[in-house]
């Protein structure tokens, strides 16, 4: 039983290193439409909720083709990892969607108690 919790944590350790480099790397081409999404909302307030998705849809297939495209071989050093091209794309949308979030509270929170 200790064996399968070992392959669990070595598979979990290898995730959040392989993520972390690929994020960061990801997240630099990505921030721009984010900025772009929390300007929309702070000008539009809840009613831009579908051009800030629509935004960010757009912001994420065209960072992600123009980084698979440009850093094809880089690839490589995930997959040794054991993180498929898609699982990567996957987790990276989903935490970049989280922070969209929290940036959008935050950025909604700080504009009301300044204004």
């Amino acid at each position: 039983m200790e064996k399968l919790a070992d392959k669990k944590m070595v598979f979990v350790r290898k995730w959040l290193i392989g993520m972390g480099y690929f994020f960061r790397e990801y997240t630099m081409y990505n921030l721009i439409f984010t900025y772009f999404a929390i300007d929309i909302f702070l000008e539009g307030g809840t009613a831009s909720y579908s051009y800030i998705f629509w935004l960010k849809i757009f912001g994420f297939i065209t960072t992600a083709t123009i980084y698979y495209w440009s850093r094809k071989k880089y690839f490589y050093f995930f997959h040794n990892f054991g993180l498929s091209i898609r699982e990567l794309f996957i987790s990276a949308f989903l935490i970049d969607a989280c922070l969209t979030f929290l940036a959008l509270i935050l950025s909604n929170l700080i504009y009301q108690w300044i204004f």
